[in-house]
């Protein structure tokens, strides 16, 4: 089958640039939020509810480092495995707490964005180099 417009596919890498920012930036907002003293419910209910701080603090600081990377395009295939990773535990931690369906699309939403990153590459404007 034909393609409806064809003059938009050599825009393709713009695809996954748009995606890559836009999950940097709610990767950002996440490590700020842990920052911020406010465990989110997702995380309270899995494994930080007895911990200290200081894995509160080491969590948010691998979330805006994932972020950051993401947002500028270094080390995009790994930090979108992280973000995999961290998004499967948040939905994990929601489907054991009484959760809306929402967040439960939202995180199923991120996991595939993140393995679409993990296999197409970090796309326009990134500091990644396909080999």
């Amino acid at each position: 089958m034909l393609n409806t417009f064809p003059e938009l596919l050599s825009y393709s890498l713009l695809s996954p640039f748009i995606l890559r920012v836009i999950v940097g930036f709610i990767f950002l907002k996440f490590g700020f939020v842990l920052f911020q003293n406010k465990k989110p419910n997702t995380h309270k209910s899995l494994f930080l509810t007895q911990s200290t701080g200081f894995f509160v603090k080491l969590l948010g600081t691998f979330h805006i480092i994932a972020g950051l990377f993401l947002i500028i395009g270094l080390y995009t295939q790994m930090s979108s495995i992280f973000v995999f990773i961290s998004s499967l535990v948040s939905f994990v931690a929601t489907k054991y707490k009484v959760a809306t369906e929402q967040k439960q699309v939202f995180y199923i939403l991120l996991m595939a964005i993140s393995i679409s990153l993990t296999f197409s590459g970090a796309g326009a404007f990134a500091l990644d180099m396909p080999l």
